[in-house]
């Protein structure tokens, strides 16, 4: 894994933002981890990125939401995130890749619970997969990267907008001739 340093340091503060119920700390986390899978496209980056974000929409529904479970399915995630950033520094990147595959597949929880965690984790993807794109990266390899298919960044991307840009026009010579023209006056 690129960057091992970082994404130790990431998942460290990750875990004090989650005990502390920062959600706001969690999803800018997750944004800067994401700069790193834009440039290295790996595995580990890719799901740091993803757990991060999870856990930020994990957090945020709380209590509410997962009701009597919530404090110990985040006492789990809390000791995965431990481990995996034991693993990162003994420089074991499948055991560390594994631990977090664990924390994804959320099989010790109750069925729905589960698939509700599940859920929230495919949409995590998305949604990461959808700032990568956003940045530049091809749809497909995008979509690659993250697992997903191609019709499900698709349709995420046409609800945020982020298809809508047009990044890749230009004025036309005149108007740049004139805005040149206009600046060096």
């Amino acid at each position: 894994m690129q960057e091992k340093e970082h994404v130790i340091n990431l998942l460290e503060q990750a875990k004090k933002s989650a005990i502390a119920g920062d959600v706001i700390a969690l999803k800018k986390l997750s944004d800067q981890i994401s700069h790193s899978t834009l440039i290295y496209q790996d595995e580990g980056s890719i799901l740091v990125a993803v757990i991060i974000y999870s856990l930020s929409k994990i957090i945020d529904k709380g209590e509410r939401y997962y009701k009597e479970n919530y404090k110990k399915y985040l006492n789990q995630y809390i000791k995965i995130l431990d481990k995996s950033i034991e693993y990162l520094k003994e420089d074991n990147d499948k055991k560390f890749i594994e631990e977090i595959s664990i924390m994804m597949k959320s099989e010790e929880i109750s069925r729905e619970l589960g698939q509700n965690i599940k859920d929230v984790f495919r949409k995590a993807r998305i949604n990461r997969a959808s700032k990568i794109y956003e940045h530049g990266l091809s749809m497909e390899k995008t979509a690659k990267l993250f697992g997903i298919s191609m019709w499900e960044l698709a349709e995420f991307t046409g609800q945020t907008g982020v298809s809508d840009e047009n990044f890749g026009i230009t004025i036309d010579e005149k108007a740049r001739i004139k805005m040149a023209m206009e600046f060096f006056k």
